[in-house]
């Protein structure tokens, strides 16, 4: 019965992965026994409102409701010289100020979402299998080539399973 251990690493995206993955082979881990997945990142899921489960702040109805009451306040002030009165032309204020804000703030971040040099910053999940000799060594070197993050994990392996080389 013997033990896998495994570590997990994540790295950005650039050049320091390969020298890790360099000096691990060089400390004595086969390439077979390496995995580097990269992730890709995923588009930013905008929603209308913010509910229970999903408090992201990103909500685009926050400048609409300020918008919506500002304009309401001066459409019901105005309205007391203007013909139609101030119930009329605060509910008009009302919904010209939600739109305009809606609109307003919608654009805004999609035009901050399709910036092309928006610093998105993809990484890398590096899983390294590992023996027992050379635990400390391969995670001396991942976190000196600046790993973001560390994790292990060790499974004990049945004596009847084939560990396949």
């Amino acid at each position: 019965m013997g033990t896998l251990n495994y570590l997990f690493s994540t790295f950005p995206y650039s050049s320091s992965v390969e020298l890790v993955l360099t000096e691990i082979e060089k400390a004595g881990v086969p390439s077979k026994q390496i995995l580097a997945v990269p992730l890709h990142q995923m588009k930013n899921f905008q929603t209308v409102l913010d509910t229970d489960l999903s408090d992201d702040g990103k909500s685009l109805l926050d400048l609409a409701a300020v918008a919506g009451s500002i304009f309401m306040l001066l459409g019901v002030i105005y309205g007391l010289v203007l013909p139609w009165g101030p119930v009329i032309w605060g509910i008009i204020g009302l919904a010209g100020g939600t739109v305009s804000g809606f609109i307003l703030e919608f654009l805004y971040k999609r035009r901050k979402q399709n910036q092309p040099f928006s610093k998105q910053e993809n990484e890398i999940i590096l899983m390294v299998c590992v023996q027992d000799s050379l635990i400390e060594r391969v995670r001396s070197i991942m976190k000196s080539h600046g790993a973001k993050g560390l994790g292990f994990y060790q499974k004990m392996e049945d004596a009847g399973t084939n560990s396949g080389g």
